[in-house]
């Protein structure tokens, strides 16, 4: 063990099953040179025995993605609390907006450092409402005042993001970092040729208003009018949870439409990004990374996604896909039918996105950079510890 390299890691999480999917195999690469463990708010049991089986306890913690309700963040914060204080850890890495605000109230006043996955700012500053600009306005103010004297680093998905924390000035812009978190396994998500025949187009993503499925909805249509035989796919179940979740109802209204097809969960992504020609993504919800773009990539599929936060990220550097006017489906039918009747255009972006991945975005290059990153923040606590 390398002196001043954590010798435990704790991660913060208030989803089991996004912790599953995004985060897991750092902590169980972690878990090699560190003892790892997981404070999560369980989606079912048989999610910890899913993270148990990779090497990493998991401690239960009721913690709550969206409610910022004072009295219940502290009640939070409190248990966080004692199960740093029974876990001991030298690090603590919390996951998403939500749980980096509880776990640095959990863990003021001890020695362990911070390492902030921010992995996208979602429904709070998706909106410029006053039901949402109070609350991240006093988050931000409780952010920075908590972060005050705390050896910590901040990660970010993009740019955008960075810049609100630095224009408020949350913490010294040495403590922030791009980190395209989690990156891709480039073996699951394989190269594979488009489809010989068709054109088939899948928007997966839970079933959020503000992940643009009305948009794509409308300008399928406006596609189909010229390409009746193109097939529009919705891959994902609506988020109960989310103010901005789309009824079940109105999801069966559409599929029934003929326009599009809703398939709810899908537990093949790879076999179904392979199945398509395009996967589009007209996001105008806050996104982070959006791993599934990075998945198209990864299987030489073109994007088409807003030119928004998070989503133009994904692009940004290489010309694997197209950008389109966040909440406009005229510009969105246009960007699909360019690629319809490109296809060579289209294979060359997809060659380009798989090239992408594997320079810069596979799961072993961001896993590496997120141990570089525990490394330096354990290294500056021991030090200060000593």
């Amino acid at each position: 063990m390398t002196a001043g390299r954590p010798k435990t890691i704790l991660y913060v999480c208030a989803s089991s099953a996004y912790f599953i999917n995004h985060h897991l195999h750092l902590a169980a690469f972690s878990g090699r040179e560190a003892a790892a463990r997981a404070a999560l708010t369980l989606d079912n049991e048989g999610d910890r025995k899913t993270i148990e089986e990779r090497g990493v306890p998991v401690h239960g913690l009721n913690l709550s993605r969206k409610s910022l309700n004072p009295f219940r963040v502290l009640a939070e914060a409190a248990a966080l609390r004692r199960i740093v204080k029974k876990v001991k850890p030298d690090l603590v890495n919390p996951i998403a907006l939500k749980s980096v605000l509880v776990t640095l109230m959990a863990a003021a006043g001890l020695s362990c450092g911070v390492v902030a996955s921010i992995t996208g700012l979602g429904y709070l500053f998706s909106g410029n409402n006053i039901g949402r600009r109070l609350p991240r306005l006093l988050t931000l103010a409780a952010l920075t005042a908590l972060l005050r004297g705390k050896r910590h680093e901040l990660l970010f998905s993009n740019t955008a993001d960075r810049d609100i924390f630095l224009d408020r000035r949350v913490t010294a812009p040495e403590r922030m970092r791009i980190v395209p978190i989690p990156g891709v396994d480039i073996d699951e998500f394989a190269y594979t040729p488009e489809p010989e025949s068709g054109f088939r187009v899948v928007l997966p993503a839970r079933m959020l208003w503000e992940k643009g499925v009305a948009e794509f909805v409308e300008a399928a249509a406006m596609v189909k009018e010229a390409v009746p035989e193109a097939e529009f796919i919705l891959a994902g179940l609506p988020d109960a949870g989310n103010p901005e979740s789309i009824g079940e109802e109105q999801l069966r209204k559409w599929s029934g439409s003929g326009v599009v097809s809703w398939i709810g969960y899908c537990g093949r992504m790879p076999e179904l990004l392979a199945s398509c020609h395009v996967v589009c993504l007209p996001s105008y919800y806050r996104e982070g990374f959006p791993r599934v773009l990075v998945e198209a990539l990864a299987c030489g599929r073109p994007i088409v996604t807003a030119d928004a936060p998070g989503c133009r990220d994904v692009l940004d550097g290489t010309e694997a896909g197209l950008l389109a006017p966040p909440r406009n489906a005229a510009e969105l039918a246009r960007a699909l039918k360019r690629l319809y009747m490109e296809p060579e255009t289209r294979q060359a972006m997809g060659r380009r996105g798989r090239r992408k991945v594997e320079e810069e975005l596979s799961r072993e290059k961001i896993t590496g950079e997120m141990a570089a990153v525990f490394e330096q923040v354990g290294r500056a606590v021991a030090g200060r510890s000593a």
